[in-house]
């Protein structure tokens, strides 16, 4: 509960009271959406939209979504290593093509990509260990996660510049 003390009128002069009547005014118009900021009332129309979601009824899907978000933050960012110098020396680029050009415009270290990088699929990979965790052990769970971890590559592989398959001819 707020509230706002003055002190005893009878003891003070017309001046201090009218002072005292301005501040509540601003009080009062400061109430006039209810006690509540926007940032509160934006907080609390976000917190009731999420719980008629009901999302708590759907953890797999949402663990799935993040696996799908985590391994395409990944892809992306090694797109922006592969391809900084294509981007570079792309003149017309626009928001479909010549990357995010972070790299390029050097909003983004090489390291800071590097790292995104690593998050993005340590992130994943953890996560993907707690959703495999529940199945009971036994001799093919070993295979069985590496054949979980083979979207990730299969993913990932469009970003990555195919190799030079006669590597010693191009010395």
């Amino acid at each position: 509960m707020r509230s706002l003390v003055f002190g005893p009128v009878r003891k003070t002069g017309p001046k201090e009271r009218e002072q005292w009547l301005a501040r509540a005014r601003r009080q009062g118009w400061q109430l006039r959406h209810g006690r509540l900021d926007a940032a509160q009332r934006l907080g609390q129309k976000t917190g009731a939209w999420l719980t008629a979601l009901r999302l708590q009824f759907y953890p797999m899907a949402w663990a799935g979504y993040l696996c799908l978000f985590l391994l395409e933050a990944a892809t992306v960012l090694i797109n922006e290593l592969v391809d900084v110098q294509s981007d570079r020396s792309n003149r017309f680029f626009s928001l479909f093509t010549g990357g995010s050009r972070v790299r390029v415009n050097r909003r983004l270290s090489l390291r800071e990509v590097k790292a995104g990088i690593s998050v993005a699929l340590l992130v994943w990979r953890r996560l993907l260990l707690r959703l495999k965790s529940g199945q009971p052990p036994g001799p093919g769970r070993w295979a069985h996660g590496r054949v979980a971890e083979l979207p990730a590559v299969v993913w990932a592989d469009p970003a990555v510049q195919p190799g030079r398959l006669k590597a010693r001819a191009a010395r």
